[in-house]
């Protein structure tokens, strides 16, 4: 074959990073010149961005040359070339900035210049707005009063502000005595008339959106979603809480770096009036900003099918070594994500390896063709994260990523069994962080100081206006409520919100304990639901209680390595009703379901063992919980019943939830109290 002198089209293969023909090659290779030696010259991302430095180089030189000892210019002229001198020094300094960081090798160069200066702005914004909230946190009752007023003023030209006369109120003093405590059922009927269409019924015009909560503790609710709460909070408080956890959680996170979200989309529904009703969480952003933050591309990002949605997140995941956070909503999502990862590393490594999507992930042709389209082979790092999936999974997160700074998920409540086997397992050694207080009703306060699994978080005093229900008195429908600067340390409270999204003074169910304060501000750790205890005789136990005693009952049992799955709970009124009981206990008592890892090499049909197990955690629920320990002393309540599940019981009433109800698997956090006969059937019929 003869061979020829190499062209131009020769090098812009090798500049596109593209493959020569054969007959390049054999011609190359005539002259020594190897596939090996191309890969070496070819241009990086970091090399374009170093070259458009270089060109915005010469640009300022040019036009300071120019200005300095040329012909004057008209005024028109001698702008522009300022202008184009002032962007060229930007330029310079912005491509020589990013050329000294980590950076992941399939970033495009115009993707991590536009990055960047999108982490630069964030920075800007996020210390302004830290330094705001300081100032607010200093006089915090007079910010809380002048969020409501304000909210007062611009909602009483709505239907529902004129059925309570907001114009006419005057102070905050007023508005508590004339505004009732509500719940949910107090909106229904407005919410109806929104939904149909109606404009103006609880905020001015229309709301962006209808949120939809996840019905797991009751009927879902709807909330109108304003525009001003997605304003907010895209440029507000995820600007000040990014700034807040990189200076105190991250500091050694780049630009550059992204974050790898494991996200599932969910379709929004339309209501009959025509607006989209999903939850809160969905993601509608354009493509370049999932771009500029997120591991996974656009494609990925609006899968629908969990199993499908992680398993492409864990992909492009696995391609960045160079990932800076891994994030989602629950702590429960992480922990299915190192599972998916344990499970299915050789198809994984596989995909990673040539480049392409195993056939077994249900995508359509479109999404697969673009998602491929976005992958290369990459022998070398599938090679890489290969060896260590092989050592095993302890600690796993660190050696597949040595960049990675903090995992990102609500701990607390339902969520510290699964942050508990993280930490234990998968994620050692990296912090677990709830950066925001949040829920489908609103934004409530930001992460102010993490230990362990424990987040105290500081009340946002410009975004809500709180209310404090002494825990002793919310079994009252209107009980007295004390404000953010009359709270006490140390004491727990269910808050009551007036929010952006037209709530007022509306019972949330959450229940906070007094941490300290921040200047006048109040800081708090979440402890439970309201919805969430276990209550047969006005005990009224919560779910951390449980959580406590069977962590506790567990470290006793060290010798047999147990290790939980997970818990939830029932009282016995309505697990006998489940189970058409018709001779009922005189006593009320608890049922405790418990999934282990392994749990018929545990226990098997030693019942001996069984029992001990379950008085052990009777003792320990006594210590937790001392007005559930007041009532067995008196033997007003029956000794609780514990029941071992068989593996893949707690999974199964997983997705039988999301099957019959309005959940995601983005919002969906398991019930620690099991409020439906159904459920309960469920699970005792998968009794080891």
């Amino acid at each position: 074959m003869s061979t020829k002198t190499m062209t131009t089209l020769d090098v812009s293969y090798i500049l596109n990073g593209r493959q020569p023909g054969m007959g390049q090659s054999s011609s190359m290779a005539s002259r020594g010149i190897t596939r090996q030696n191309l890969m070496k010259w070819r241009l990086s991302e970091k090399n374009k961005v170093q070259l458009f430095g270089v060109t915005c180089l010469g640009i300022f030189t040019y036009l300071a040359w120019q200005l300095l000892f040329g012909i004057t210019p008209t005024y028109l002229l001698y702008f522009c070339r300022v202008s184009v001198l002032i962007g060229a020094a930007l330029g310079v300094a912005i491509s020589t900035h990013i050329s000294l960081y980590l950076a992941p090798h399939c970033t495009p160069a115009h993707i991590m210049i536009i990055q960047y200066i999108f982490f630069q702005i964030q920075t800007l914004i996020g210390t302004y707005f830290l330094r705001k909230l300081g100032r607010d946190s200093a006089r915090c009752q007079q910010s809380q009063e002048n969020f409501l007023m304000n909210q007062l003023r611009i909602r009483s030209h709505s239907q529902y502000g004129r059925d309570f006369d907001f114009g006419t109120i005057k102070s905050v003093a007023e508005f508590r005595e004339r505004h009732p405590l509500t719940r949910y059922s107090h909106y229904a009927k407005y919410m109806d008339r929104v939904a149909a269409g109606e404009s103006d019924i609880v905020i001015p015009g229309f709301p962006s959106r209808l949120g939809i909560t996840s019905g797991t503790t009751g009927k879902p609710k709807l909330i109108a979603i304003s525009k001003e709460r997605n304003v907010a909070f895209l440029f507000k408080i995820m600007p000040m809480v990014f700034h807040f956890v990189k200076v105190q959680y991250t500091p050694a996170l780049t630009p550059l770096q992204k974050k790898c979200l494991l996200y599932v989309h969910t379709d929004p529904l339309k209501s009959p009036g025509g607006l989209s009703i999903c939850p809160t969480s969905m993601l509608s952003l354009p493509d370049i900003l999932h771009r500029i933050q997120f591991s996974t591309p656009p494609a990925g990002m609006r899968l629908t099918n969990e199993r499908c949605a992680l398993y492409i997140h864990a992909l492009f995941g696995l391609r960045d070594r160079c990932l800076g956070n891994l994030g989602t909503i629950f702590c429960s999502t992480m922990f299915t994500f190192f599972q998916l990862l344990e499970n299915d590393w050789p198809s994984l490594v596989n995909d990673l390896r040539h480049g392409q999507i195993a056939k077994h992930i249900q995508l359509v042709d479109g999404v697969r063709a673009a998602l491929e389209a976005e992958l290369q082979p990459e022998p070398e790092r599938a090679d890489e994260v290969e060896k260590e999936f092989l050592k095993g999974f302890d600690c796993i997160a660190r050696r597949l990523w040595p960049h990675l700074q903090a995992i990102f998920a609500v701990s607390s409540g339902a969520m510290v069994v699964y942050a508990r086997r993280l930490k234990d397992k998968y994620t050692k050694g990296l912090p677990i962080i709830s950066s925001v207080y949040s829920s489908t009703e609103g934004t409530v306060a930001m992460l102010h100081d993490v230990k362990g699994l424990d987040s105290k978080y500081i009340m946002l005093p410009s975004e809500v206006f709180c209310e404090f229900i002494p825990i002793e008195n919310s079994h009252e429908d209107q009980p007295q409520t004390l404000l953010a600067e009359e709270v006490e340390a140390g004491q727990c409270y269910e808050l009551a919100l007036t929010t952006v999204d037209a709530l007022y003074r509306y019972r949330m169910g959450d229940v906070v304990k007094i941490a300290g304060f921040h200047n006048k501000t109040p800081l708090f750790e979440f402890q439970y639901r309201t919805g969430e205890v276990l209550n047969v005789r006005s005990e009224k136990t919560p779910e951390a209680s449980v959580a406590d005693a069977i962590t506790a009952t567990m470290e006793e049992w060290k010798g047999l390595t147990l290790s939980l799955v997970d818990f939830t709970a029932t009282e016995s009124p309505l697990y006998e009703e489940a189970m058409d009981i018709k001779d009922w206990s005189p006593c009320g008592y608890y049922l405790i379901f418990i999934e282990l890892v392994e749990p018929f090499a545990m226990f098997g049909k030693d019942l001996k063992q069984r029992e001990k197990f379950a008085a052990a955690l009777e003792a320990n629920l006594c210590l937790k919980a001392h007005r559930y320990n007041h009532y067995r002393n008196i033997n007003a309540i029956a000794p609780l019943r514990l029941v071992f599940l068989e593996s893949g019981a707690i999974d199964e009433l997983r997705h039988y939830i999301l099957d019959h109800s309005s959940a995601t698997s983005q919002q969906l956090k398991l019930p620690h109290k099991l409020r439906k006969t159904e459920w309960i059937r469920l699970l005792c019929n998968r009794e080891l």
